[in-house]
């Protein structure tokens, strides 16, 4: 937003910057992570998750990127099992965050992948369909990505979590036009550019839209913070 004084006018540009939550909890993983790789010390991803929630500090919003980051190299079975241990009543929130382990499992054949989620017992089932729509393909997400990945999903007749999943993801596409330097390819576009996820929204086949909007909604909502810092007087808010 400041670099490209987009995505409109002053006062939108501000509400955006004054009440979108600038960390992004996953990101402190690696770091962690690092103090705990030694040889015979457990797993170093399980043992920095475990690091992080003690914190009480990262809301449950962010969970799923944390088991991502810190148990993705993990096989399913024994993910899901660290989810259970440490996320206690929360746990269903860290394994929304399984689609990477899953997807590496199965050698990121989506479908294999897919079609073990949907064999999960109980509220299971979803949640790991949901986690699947989340990581896509694995990788960025892109916009042609997610088209692709919307595709998969209707030819595997997937179940509404996955969709939801895949509008969740729809905040984490990233654009081709950025600023050279660092942020060319990591800056979540349309984090920061709310029409242009609508634009796309738009355009998803009817039957599947509700469920990817749904997931997307949920995803706005919760990257936005009440922020301490005021408003633009409304006089001012369109200019």
């Amino acid at each position: 937003v400041p670099l490209q004084g987009q995505p409109g006018t002053p006062g939108a540009n501000w509400e955006l910057l004054r009440t979108t939550r600038g960390v992004a909890w996953a990101q402190y993983v690696g770091k962690v992570r690092a103090h705990f790789e030694e040889p015979g010390g457990g797993h170093a991803g399980e043992r920095a998750l475990a690091t992080l929630l003690e914190l009480d500090l990262v809301p449950a919003a962010d969970y799923p990127a944390l088991a991502t980051h810190a148990l993705g190299d993990l096989p399913p079975a024994e993910a899901l099992a660290a989810c259970r241990r440490l996320g206690g009543a929360d746990w269903p929130e860290l394994a929304r965050g399984l689609g990477w382990s899953l997807l590496a499992h199965h050698g990121f054949d989506a479908g294999a992948a897919l079609a073990v989620a949907r064999q999960a017992d109980g509220e299971l089932a979803p949640l790991l369909c949901e986690a699947l729509g989340r990581v896509g393909s694995g990788g960025h997400a892109t916009v042609e990505g997610l088209a692709e990945e919307l595709a998969l999903g209707e030819r595997l007749d997937a179940p509404a979590a996955y969709f939801e999943g895949l509008g969740h993801r729809l905040l984490d596409v990233k654009g081709d036009q950025r600023p050279a330097g660092y942020f060319r390819r990591t800056l979540p576009v349309f984090l920061v550019h709310p029409t242009g996820a609508e634009a796309w929204l738009r355009d998803v086949p009817g039957p599947r839209r509700a469920a990817v909007e749904r997931g997307y909604r949920r995803a706005r909502a919760l990257s936005r913070v009440r922020a301490a810092v005021p408003a633009l007087p409304s006089a001012q808010a369109g200019d």
